[in-house]
């Protein structure tokens, strides 16, 4: 392939980017801060980037390895603003090590948190499950029956189905509302591993809850929101007390196994509802090297930007806003002009489904190679939540149960993905904020402290 000016300043702007990656990842493991945002964005990123080459090599997409260069060299570039922006707000942070973190966060649970509290908490967890049952009734009540949705259950994972507007609205707005529930989970499984006694109902209504995101998940379809309801209480737990490597090297074992299986499911669904032909499980299984194909889909926006007119930074900005909802935003553009669609059209693929046009590809569809530099927000965002993370119990939990689990998505579909895992994470804080508020100001003495509930997995004996 053909090396121009551009694409040359860009690989040396690659080789800087990897090295500091690799610096700070390196720097926050020294520090027992082993679980971050940033080293799940880099570890997506190599996902998606490794099992591209290694499908191209094996002839599994269209993409040769020569084709692979150019969005591979893009890619890499875009650690450059993005590890710029974090190393930058990082110098001004008052960091602390993972051990004294997880100290601090543990006697903060202890500190804060009572019986009244324990309840307020599962009124809160009571009410967003509820709130996240309504979609699937939605979905119940279109297909007529409980039996008859199973059959069209896979058909009907993704949309709103409302039979009108306002009950589309509805089911929208009640998805926003329950998505805060995965850090309440993530709350009550830190509090439950930092008690020094837990009761059997305390056990019993951690595993219900545990069991309430994984069934809701599996009713709807969404592998990935499987998977999400197990990492979410096994990080908070892991970031509490750690887990033996050995142990989680079987247990990463069996959920590789669960998630192949749930791969292969998925795909089985997915050609049998469009009468295509089977897929062997070493097929489906290839396709978890590159779960998003952004070596593709990238690939397609750089030959894009090549032959046409870019979208402007405008739609960029208008592209941030799609949380905004058509009642409050009377001139919205239509969905398929905004956000990751709207990339897709204009690149001219397939606008049937919403493809991953990843972050720096609807940047440089927006803004050409300058784009790229928008990339820091991305570094900026992350080190705050990085920060908040190893800083308080409210923190670790919103990260864990929000922001972690949507890196792919941050990455993968742009800045209105990105928009929508801030407003969340904001939700989630402030729904925690008012379930549980702290019990009074100043610091409670160690005497008193042992006296208190050891933990939310003790609330019972209080």
């Amino acid at each position: 392939m053909h090396f121009d000016s551009d694409l040359l300043m860009l690989s040396v702007v690659a080789v800087l980017g990897s090295v500091t990656s690799v610096a700070v990842i390196a720097w926050h493991v020294r520090a027992g801060r082993s679980i971050t945002l940033f080293a799940t964005y880099i570890a997506i990123l190599l996902l998606e980037f490794g099992g591209g080459l290694i499908q191209s090599a094996l002839g599994e997409h269209s993409l040769t390895l020569a084709d692979c260069v150019r969005p591979l060299i893009v890619r890499l570039a875009s650690l450059g603003p993005f590890c710029a922006a974090y190393v930058a707000i990082s110098l001004m942070l008052p960091w602390r090590s993972g051990p004294s973190a997880a100290r601090d966060i543990s006697r903060e649970l202890h500190e804060r948190f009572n019986r009244s509290a324990s309840v307020r908490l599962w009124v809160m967890f009571g009410i967003l499950s509820l709130i996240a049952i309504y979609p699937l009734y939605v979905k119940v009540r279109i297909a007529g029956g409980l039996s008859a949705f199973f059959d069209v259950a896979y058909l009907m994972r993704f949309g709103t189905h409302g039979e009108a507007g306002a009950e589309n609205m509805m089911i929208v707005a009640a998805s926003l509302l329950a998505s805060p529930l995965s850090a309440v989970i993530a709350l009550l499984t830190m509090a439950t591993a930092t008690a020094k006694s837990v009761s059997l109902r305390s056990w019993v209504g951690l595993g219900v809850a545990i069991s309430f995101g994984v069934v809701t998940a599996a009713v709807h379809g969404r592998r990935v929101g499987v998977a999400i309801s197990v990492l979410v209480p096994l990080l908070a737990w892991h970031m509490q007390r750690p887990i033996e490597l050995r142990t989680l090297v079987r247990i990463g074992c069996c959920l590789l196994l669960v998630a192949l299986a749930l791969n292969w499911l998925h795909y089985h669904r997915y050609t049998e509802t469009a009468d295509w032909d089977q897929k062997s499980v070493y097929e489906t299984s290839m396709m978890l090297l590159t779960p998003q194909q952004h070596l593709e889909t990238l690939s397609e926006v750089l030959n894009g930007a090549d032959r046409l007119q870019l979208l402007g930074a405008a739609q960029y900005g208008l592209s941030a806003l799609t949380l905004v909802p058509r009642s409050l935003w009377l001139e919205k553009p239509s969905s398929d002009c905004l956000g990751t669609l709207g990339v897709q059209g204009w690149a001219g693929l397939n606008i049937l489904t919403q493809l991953a046009i990843t972050d720096v590809g609807e940047a440089i569809a927006c803004m050409g190679y300058a784009g790229i530099a928008i990339i820091a927000i991305w570094g900026f965002l992350y080190c705050i939540l990085d920060f908040l993370m190893y800083y308080s119990a409210v923190g670790r939990a919103v990260v864990v149960g929000v922001c972690i689990t949507r890196v792919l998505v941050d990455q993968g579909m742009g800045v209105s993905a990105l928009s929508n895992s801030m407003v969340t994470a904001s939700l989630a804080a402030l729904l925690i904020r008012v379930a549980v508020p702290p019990l009074e100001r100043r610091r409670v003495s160690p005497s008193r402290s042992a006296s208190r509930v050891q933990g939310l997995g003790s609330w019972s004996s209080d």
